[in-house]
């Protein structure tokens, strides 16, 4: 199953640990040949590529590749290893690529509703509140089992558990966050269940990476007291995770029905089906932005390897760093780097952040050397232009909805975790 969060967890990779790196990522750059991915938020190529052709015999001519080994082999099948030429290029020109993945997905939700029972399962196991073990419970954990282990999804059962992305109820949400004693670190995995004694009911919330926040009314037949907990996962490398917190149960249900989700109501028209998609969308787009901002602004190693990298690459060969900062964030806004407007601030801004540095640090060439770039006040000048940028223009990272399509789910027809079509 495609992951709608991949695209942020690729960028996210500088300032992961080892163990959740999310390895590569096939992308689409309309133009270029097949085989571009994403990794750590740059764009390399993964396989061999032809990019030239005999006209008459068919033979590749010209060819690109991550690394060179692939290329001499190429050139010795075809016998042409005394008329090689290797260069150094950019693995697209392009500034924009497409990742399509689903926006709304049934078994999107089943996984999320699996994992959060699981962990407040587990979180739970020494408390007398361990509600997912209860009887009551039996329906939602048939639901799981069946999805799960014969890979097969109930539509009814799955529009009666899953409430949808519960954004209206971000505030409360950030308040019963305020009241777990646990470091807020970006971009953590919050999770929340509430058992309501009045309504009878029992909701779960697990809110992905700090801003999308799945609901589900897993029991609507509690009779058991009232109890809240909430539990934090930080996701960044040094981060760590915390106990199940007990909490004031809300006085309000914790998740409610909406329209962000596979199974609504019905009757549910288009126009409706189509606004619940672009709200999901333009928070997810929204969350890429931010992370690809706050790689930027922390991941020191990463920030100066890719202007390493991206300067090797320069055909012009200019490789002044002030010349390649420059560069970057041109990349970094796509679309919205194309016009003078854009050039003038950024030199206004790199005059005015410039103006203390000593000649000869002015002056240094991009160099992977160590010692060679005094990158402490270069990253400073970066972040401080980036800074008036983004007052300017807006977030880094020319995030789109390039289409969003509604589509019928054969859910009858596949079995779970198998992806139906998605251009």
């Amino acid at each position: 199953m495609k992951s709608p969060y991949a695209m942020i967890l690729n960028v996210l990779a500088p300032l992961l640990s080892a163990e959740h790196q999310p390895g590569f990522l096939d992308i689409t750059v309309p133009g270029d040949p097949h085989g571009l991915v994403l990794d750590q938020g740059a764009v390399l190529r993964r396989n061999l590529a032809i990019i030239d052709r005999d006209k008459s015999t068919g033979r590749p001519l010209a060819a690109v590749a991550a690394h060179s080994r692939p290329l001499i082999s190429l050139a010795k099948q075809l016998g042409r290893t005394d008329n090689l030429f290797l260069s150094t290029v950019r693995s697209t020109e392009s500034t924009t690529f497409y990742h399509a993945s689903p926006v709304i997905f049934a078994d999107l939700e089943v996984a999320a509703l699996k994992s959060t029972l699981l962990t407040f399962d587990h979180l739970l196991q020494a408390s007398h509140d361990r509600f997912t073990r209860h009887p009551q419970l039996e329906g939602v954990r048939d639901f799981v089992r069946q999805a799960v282990m014969a890979r097969r999804l109930d539509p009814e059962g799955c529009h009666r558990f899953s409430l949808g992305q519960q954004y209206e109820r971000m505030p409360m949400y950030q308040d019963l966050r305020q009241r777990i004693p646990h470091p807020l670190t970006p971009f953590e995995h919050i999770l929340f269940v509430a058992g309501n004694t009045p309504c009878r009911c029992i909701d779960v919330v697990w809110i992905v990476l700090g801003f999308d926040p799945f609901g589900f009314r897993v029991c609507n037949n509690w009779r058991g007291s009232a109890f809240a907990f909430g539990a934090v996962n930080g996701v960044l490398s040094g981060t760590s995770f915390s106990e199940a917190v007990p909490l004031p149960p809300p006085d309000m249900f914790l998740c409610q029905p909406t329209k962000r989700r596979a199974f609504p109501e019905l009757p549910f028209a288009e126009d409706e089906q189509q606004q619940a998609m672009d709200d999901v969308s333009s928070r997810r787009s929204q969350s890429f932005q931010e992370a690809v901002l706050y790689v930027e602004m922390h991941a020191d190693e990463s920030v100066i390897a890719k202007i390493v990298e991206s300067s090797d690459c320069d055909a012009t060969c200019d490789r002044q760093v002030g010349t390649q900062i420059f560069r970057r964030l041109k990349r970094l806004y796509g679309r919205r780097a194309d016009t003078e407007l854009f050039t003038k601030y950024f030199s206004g801004s790199f005059d005015r952040y410039t103006g203390d540095l000593r000649p000869e640090i002015l002056s240094q060439a991009v160099s992977p050397e160590p010692g060679a770039v005094d990158w402490h006040s270069w990253l400073n000048v970066y972040r401080n232009c980036l800074g008036e940028l983004r007052t300017q223009f807006g977030m880094p990272g020319d995030s789109f909805e390039n289409r969003n399509v509604i589509r019928a789910d054969p859910t009858g027809g596949r079995l779970v975790g198998d992806h139906p079509n998605v251009e």
